[in-house]
């Protein structure tokens, strides 16, 4: 898992991480698709980002299923279309 972070954004090749923050109303500013192996999503940071991410590592986090799955289901459209 990669997690770079700058003042303004965050990036991931996590696809779990990807959809908590998805999930928390992070913007998916983009995909990095240069390694198919490997793609980087690019996350908007907010003033939630810390706080979701640690709650996240620690397992704090509660999610409706559903909901997640919708979130899932549309990151991964993303994956597919975005070129």
């Amino acid at each position: 898992m990669i997690q770079k972070t700058t003042t303004d954004s965050l990036q991931t090749s996590d696809f779990l991480t990807a959809s908590i923050l998805h999930y928390h109303g992070h913007t998916l500013e983009a995909l990095d698709k240069n390694n198919p192996e490997k793609i980087i999503f690019h996350f908007l940071r907010n003033e939630k980002t810390d706080n979701v991410l640690e709650s996240f590592h620690k397992g704090e986090l509660s999610v409706e299923p559903q909901k997640m799955a919708g979130i899932q289901k549309h990151l991964k459209s993303r994956l597919f279309t975005d070129l």
